[in-house]
């Protein structure tokens, strides 16, 4: 691991490359064509004048500020195709090991290799950092912990670069796919935290604090609305889309940014009967 040290620790300034010049063309073009302002590309990551030293050609980029710029500009890191230096290869060797034990299940394995990669990132790191607590995530799925501990997991990671993530849906803000994802499974895991609670109000036969907890699935509906699940189904329109919550199912479509439901039924309905009912009420 001391190369890694020395790769990731140490502070160096390179000298601006060709592959350098034409990236920093690329990144301009494609923010410009995209209409992603500055403030935009750069959330979380940089301050709106670095992004402007890198598309000017002024300041040196690693591999993994090049990967997520890109992303969040819709562009598949695969499609750009750079040399890796040193530092670069070694990280992504790492952090294939760090896979590859977490898809194998090797959970002892998992940890030991987040710990020594953790050990060896700069503070500053945010991109590292939340590579680091995305598997945090995974791990925790795999070891069976609570809802809560793997929420508040993934909220650390998410706010790593989007420090005000609950604007994001409203605000059309570009997202690479990882912070995506984090999103997602920050939402669903608030989502099944939600619903344990008002499983357990209801079985204890109380109604303290429903009402707040079913706003809170209301809000994360209203943030994440693609939550659902499409469905092959039009009414007035309207593509309709489900999301299951115990016993019932819930029918809404989505209408700018907003999820508007249209009916909760219950799962004993036939889902045939369930549709032809939803398209009487609608009419």
């Amino acid at each position: 691991m001391e190369k890694r040290e020395y790769c990731m620790k140490e502070t160096k300034v390179y000298p601006q490359s060709e592959a350098d010049q034409d990236f920093a063309k690329l990144l301009k073009n494609i923010r410009t064509e995209e209409k992603v302002s500055l403030d935009q590309l750069a959330m979380g990551l940089m301050s709106a004048s670095q992004l402007v030293k890198i598309e000017n050609g002024e300041r040196p980029i690693n591999k993994n500020i090049r990967d997520r710029l890109l992303e969040r500009l819709g562009i598949a890191k695969e499609l750009y195709e750079n040399l890796l230096d040193l530092c670069d290869f070694e990280e992504w060797d790492y952090k294939k090991k760090i896979l590859s034990a977490i898809q194998n299940k090797k959970i002892e394995d998992a940890y030991r290799l987040l710990k020594e990669y953790k050990a060896h990132l700069r503070e500053n790191d945010r991109i590292n950092h939340q590579f680091i607590l995305a598997m945090w995530g995974e791990v925790l799925k795999q070891e069976g912990a609570s809802k809560e501990k793997i929420a508040e997991c993934y909220r650390k990671a998410v706010i790593l670069t989007i420090p005000d993530a609950e604007k994001v849906w409203s605000e059309k803000r570009p997202l690479s796919v990882l912070e995506m994802n984090l999103l997602l499974e920050t939402q669903t895991e608030n989502l099944k935290i939600c619903e344990k609670a008002i499983d357990k109000l209801r079985d204890a036969g109380r109604t303290y604090y429903l009402v707040e907890l079913l706003e809170i699935e209301i809000q994360i509906l209203e943030t994440m609305p693609e939550i659902g699940k499409k469905m092959e189904y039009v009414i007035s329109n309207y593509e309709i889309r489900q999301m299951l919550y115990k016993k019932h199912r819930i029918f809404y479509h989505i209408k700018g940014n907003d999820a508007v439901i249209l009916a909760v039924l219950h799962t004993r309905l036939d889902i045939n009967k369930a549709l032809r009912k939803l398209k009487r009420d609608i009419k």
